[in-house]
């Protein structure tokens, strides 16, 4: 049996609004407060800078441990929703990917991941 060619197999339909809709309310009931205060720091940040000095400060922000702001980074970065350097792209800014920033947009007039 052959596959198929040229067309492309549809396992099942949603459509782009349903399917933000579902990973902002993931996100909103999965992420922790921790999570969701990095992100929208991230987000916010006029200045781009590399992990290790974001951690000291979100230190700071969060009024948490290194090693908590670390574990935080590391699932958000998992996850695929903030990404930056590691020990080969060492410098690079810790920014929000395509989908951090989709997490972030507004959902009905209200700012996503506020509560």
């Amino acid at each position: 049996m052959g596959l198929r060619r040229g067309k492309p197999l549809i396992v099942f339909s949603i459509s782009t609004s349903d399917l933000i809709n579902v990973i902002q309310s993931l996100a909103q009931e999965r992420l922790t407060q921790k999570q969701k205060k990095i992100i929208l720091y991230v987000r916010d940040s006029v200045e781009r800078v590399p992990v290790t000095p974001l951690v000291q400060r979100l230190v700071e922000v969060l009024d948490c441990s290194e090693t908590a702001v670390w574990n935080n980074l590391k699932q958000l970065k998992n996850s695929g929703i903030i990404m930056y350097g590691d020990s080969s792209t060492k410098g690079l800014p810790v920014l929000l990917t395509p989908i951090g920033l989709l997490i972030t947009q507004s959902k009905k007039g209200r700012v996503v991941l506020l509560k």
